[in-house]
């Protein structure tokens, strides 16, 4: 009976917000607001910018005479007759043959390791486990193709996963026998095992094959970005490992865009994106830290530019699920570390003001260094949990998936104990209940007495660290105060910005820093950090393309009612409002990881469609 009163208030209210949903919806000042991203995108198709932009699509353009050189370049290159070579070779090679390779290759190494005294477990287990697998495959005349596309995993992967053509690999069922090229690779490659050692081959194997998957499939590689991102602090040099996939993405797309079959998208908000990309390249050129300054730069520029491939290759709809799915479950993954951090008691105290909150048993830090780290990327994600969970037309796995990302990424998120991130996630979540639906508008309204009463339930520690936002005398609080003002003193010295870099903010910084804030070693504000690299302009084109995406954004939500779509749009819209709140206190892109997430996060708000005369946005 009281769940039937409770729906029945709710289908209620819900009435009431539908008609206040509506009126919001036609009011003047929306609709004028969602016809901006129209009119100005027409301005720039058909004003200065036009040679530039992707309306130009004719035989007689630039753009097309472009590809069709490219196109004809290529297929006369030795490059692309040596790898399709390599592409009839290797598939049509009998697996009995790589069973002979890895064979040979695992004694000779071993035999040539020993004979020079190793006694590494790594470089002998890898060579033993080399010879382990090739004794079922040694005999067999099957062709790799051939078992490859009936392999269960294999099969899935390839052909389900990455989408390849699987009729290209259906033709030949019986390997050709190569077993004394077998022989010859083996025994060259494990005589030179001190040099170059099993590991290293198989590391180099590996990379090879990704690299290959990543050019004959380019969505594959924002999808191992998203899913991988978080794992990349295991390896010292993880920048070096991130601007290589993220070059590599480069590449590929912009081989598919030149070839003709990609296409590029080219409007008035990819063109804010690409001046942000030269501010970044000249400011690094141009600051104060010399060499390194432009190397901060060029990286910069490189992660941010993430932008173009993203919006490209998450036109099918099919490879949008798949990115967001690899994002939740990396998600999911990295807050269930935090959380077991937590409940172990291995969190971090160094992050916390133990006179004043010495109750929360220190901020975990999951795979980042750095407890707000943490919280800007679980600002990033947990948002799409929500598209995975309420999108009716998922997998019930999947579904499950949405559930556990979402749960444990605020678990972990209370965790992380910061504070401009509950705000983020809060202000995320209301505006997601009040826009998703006129229930879940109805609902929000419901909780709100509730959520009061259950205040006084809250663990004294949460309330604690909550209610001292906004006070001044606060440690934190009062540190941020005096670096903002020691950085707008700088500022109003450099408008143009002193270069890009946290060494070059830590050299300039000190002389305008109010006493003891001399070593901090960021701005702890987006706007400012964007300020203090490229000056007023760059601000202000950031500013214009947050503008753009505002823009696009309203369009979307006037114009899709429900559905998959609507859902991803709020989710982005969730995802970028929470984080831009944390933004206002702390340097959300000091992780460079978390600048190339930012930016394939706002890539998703352009995933629809549209014709150029009603606007490209």
């Amino acid at each position: 009976m009281r769940i039937r009163r409770k729906s029945q208030i709710i289908a209620a209210l819900a009435h009431v917000t539908g008609a206040f949903r509506r009126a919001i919806s036609k009011s003047a000042i929306l609709a004028w607001l969602g016809e901006r991203s129209f009119v100005l995108e027409r301005y720039y198709r058909n004003g200065l910018f036009s040679k530039f932009s992707d309306s130009e699509q004719d035989r007689d353009t630039w753009q097309f005479r472009l590809r069709q050189f490219c196109m004809r370049s290529f297929e006369k290159s030795a490059v692309l007759h040596f790898f399709r070579w390599l592409g009839a070779f290797l598939p049509e090679t009998s697996v009995g043959s790589y069973g002979c390779f890895a064979f040979l290759y695992g004694i000779v190494s071993a035999a040539v390791n020993l004979a020079f005294g190793e006694r590494s477990f790594l470089v002998l287990g890898v060579a033993a486990l080399s010879v382990f697998l090739s004794i079922p495959i040694i005999h067999s005349g099957k062709s790799l193709a051939n078992v490859l596309q009936n392999s269960l995993f294999f099969g899935w992967l390839l052909f389900g996963l990455c989408e390849l053509s699987a009729d290209r690999y259906a033709s030949r069922q019986k390997g050709i026998d190569r077993t004394w090229q077998a022989f010859l690779a083996a025994f060259l490659l494990g005589a030179v095992s001190r040099i170059l050692t099993p590991v290293t081959v198989f590391g180099i194997v590996l990379a090879a094959l990704f690299v290959t998957l990543l050019f004959c499939v380019p969505e594959i590689g924002i999808c191992a970005l998203l899913l991988l991102l978080p794992f990349f602090h295991f390896f010292s040099h993880a920048t070096v490992i991130l601007i290589t996939v993220s070059l590599l993405i480069h590449l590929s797309w912009f081989c598919r865009v030149l070839c003709g079959r990609r296409q590029m998208r080219f409007g008035m908000v990819d063109f804010f994106v690409l001046l942000l990309g030269a501010q970044y390249l000249i400011g690094g050129a141009v600051g104060f830290g010399g060499v390194k300054s432009m190397l901060f730069g060029m990286v910069a520029a490189v992660l941010l530019l993430l932008w173009f491939p993203s919006v490209s290759l998450f036109f099918s709809k099919q490879w949008r699920k798949k990115a967001i799915t690899a994002l939740c479950l990396s998600s999911f993954v990295t807050s269930v570390v935090g959380i077991i951090e937590y409940c172990l008691g291995k969190s971090e105290l160094k992050w916390v003001d133990v006179t004043r909150f010495s109750d929360i048993g220190g901020r975990v830090t999951s795979f980042f260094a750095n407890p707000n780290v943490l919280a800007v990327y679980l600002l990033l994600t947990v948002p799409f949990s929500l598209t995975l969970f309420l999108d009716e037309n998922a997998k019930v796995s999947v579904r499950m998936l949405g559930v556990g990302s979402f749960l444990s990424g605020l678990a972990c998120l209370v965790f992380t104990w910061s504070r401009g991130a509950w705000l983020g996630i809060l202000l995320a979540m209301i505006l997601f209940l009040l826009l998703y639906s006129k229930e879940s508008m109805a609902l929000s309204f419901i909780l709100t007495l509730p959520a009061g009463a259950l205040m006084g339930f809250i663990p004294r520690s949460i309330r604690n660290r909550f209610s001292s936002i906004g006070m001044l005398t606060e440690s934190s609080i009062r540190y941020r105060l005096y670096t903002w003002r020691g950085v707008l003193r700088m500022l109003a010295d450099h408008p143009f910005g002193i270069g890009v870099g946290n060494h070059v903010f830590s050299s300039v910084y000190p002389q305008y820093a109010v006493s003891g804030t001399e070593t901090v070693p960021h701005s702890h504000k987006l706007f400012l950090r964007i300020t203090c690299d490229l000056g007023v302009a760059g601000l202000l084109t950031f500013l214009l393309f947050l503008l753009c995406l505002l823009f696009c954004l309203i369009g979307r939500l006037r114009r899709l009612r429900t559905g998959a779509d609507r859902l991803l749009t709020l989710s982005c819209f969730s995802s970028l409002v929470g984080v831009l709140v944390m933004g206002l206190f702390d340097d959300i892109w000091y992780h460079f990881g978390l600048m190339a997430l930012f930016f394939i996060v706002c890539s998703l708000l352009m995933h629809i469609q549209e014709n150029h005369e009603g606007g490209n946005v």
